[in-house]
């Protein structure tokens, strides 16, 4: 992209003036998805988590099928925490464009009776129109503990 404009009367000039307001937003506020779940949700297997968006600026989130539709291609940090309600074993995946790139370290578990969780941290890549979501290998139900749920979040860190 250049900085430079086209010239009066270039047809490219909408095109550049988009991706010059792009680039800026993007630098004042960072593409990014922030989504929740409610303790007592039921989680499916191989489906996407039923995330609340609690910040998405560019709005990716697209509730109906679960996915985050990357608006601005860059380095993404990836992070998620995940509370069962019950004494369950599963592992936790991102999915990018419907493959599978990386996964929870370990299996949600159940600690306790009133705790069991996993995370989830790393960077992937994205270009625009990449979907993301989240999805579990066995079915379980959230909760929430002292304040910590199950949440998922992406923010733009680099081009």
């Amino acid at each position: 992209m250049s900085i430079v404009p086209p010239s009066v009367g270039d047809p490219t000039g909408a095109t550049w003036a988009d991706e010059i307001t792009t680039a800026i937003n993007a630098l004042l506020n960072p593409p990014r998805f922030i989504g929740s779940i409610p303790s007592g949700t039921y989680i499916t297997a191989d489906v996407n988590f039923p995330f609340a968006a609690d910040e998405d600026p560019l709005s990716g989130w697209d509730s109906s099928d679960r996915w985050w539709t990357c608006p601005v291609a860059g380095l993404y940090d990836v992070r998620g925490q995940f509370v069962a309600g019950s004494a369950i074993q599963a592992i936790l995946s991102v999915q990018v464009n419907g493959t599978q790139v990386f996964y929870s370290p370990g299996a949600v578990q159940s600690v306790t009776i009133d705790y069991g969780g996993t995370t989830i941290a790393g960077y992937i890549r994205l270009n625009v129109g990449d979907q993301v979501a989240v999805q579990s290998s066995n079915t379980w139900t959230t909760k929430t503990d002292t304040g910590v749920g199950t949440s998922f979040a992406l923010l733009r860190v680099s081009a």
